[in-house]
C-alpha cells in the first residue's frame, strides 16, 4: 500500500514545492526592487555588472520554474483524479479526493465527512487505498 500512497501523494509534494518556490520568488523580487535610493547629492559608485538586472533575471527564472511545476501539478492531479473517479464507492472517492487532490488533513476530512478520525484513518482510508490499487492494476493504460 505504501507505493499507492506515494503515487497518490505526488500532487501534494509538487504543491509544496510550488509554495516554496513562490516564497523564494517573492524574496527574489524584494531583492530586485529593494534598493534604497541614494540621498540627494550623494554620488553612487557603479560597477560594470548590473546587479539589479541579475536579480530580476533570478526572479524571472523562478517564474519559469513555477509555471513548469504548475503544469506538472495539473497533469498529476488529472492522472490521480482519473484513477479515483473509477472507484464506485462515493464515500471512498470523496475521502481520496479530499486528501489527495484537496490536500486536507485527516481531521478536516473527518469533520467534513461527519466521521470519527479513527474511522477515516483506520477504516475508510485503507479500503480506499485498496480500491485505488485495484483500479491501477486493472487499468490497461499504465498509471504508475
Amino acid at each position: 500500500m505504501t507505493d499507492i500512497k506515494a503515487w497518490l501523494s505526488r500532487a501534494k509534494h509538487i504543491d509544496d514545492e510550488i509554495n516554496t518556490l513562490l516564497k523564494e520568488q517573492e524574496r527574489a523580487l524584494t531583492r530586485a526592487t529593494g534598493a534604497v535610493p541614494a540621498a540627494k547629492g550623494e554620488r553612487v559608485q557603479t560597477t560594470p555588472q548590473n546587479g539589479s538586472e541579475d536579480r530580476f533575471i533570478a526572479y524571472a527564472e523562478y517564474s519559469r520554474i513555477i509555471d513548469e511545476r504548475i503544469d506538472e501539478l495539473y497533469a498529476v492531479k488529472c492522472e490521480i483524479f482519473k484513477a479515483i473517479s473509477r472507484i464506485e464507492d462515493g464515500t471512498l472517492r470523496t475521502l481520496l479526493e479530499l486528501r489527495y487532490l484537496g490536500f486536507k488533513t485527516w481531521e478536516e476530512i473527518a469533520v467534513e465527512m461527519s466521521y470519527s478520525y479513527k474511522h477515516v484513518v483506520h477504516g475508510l482510508h485503507p479500503k480506499a487505498l485498496k480500491k485505488v490499487k485495484e483500479v491501477i492494476e486493472c487499468n490497461t493504460d499504465p498509471m504508475i
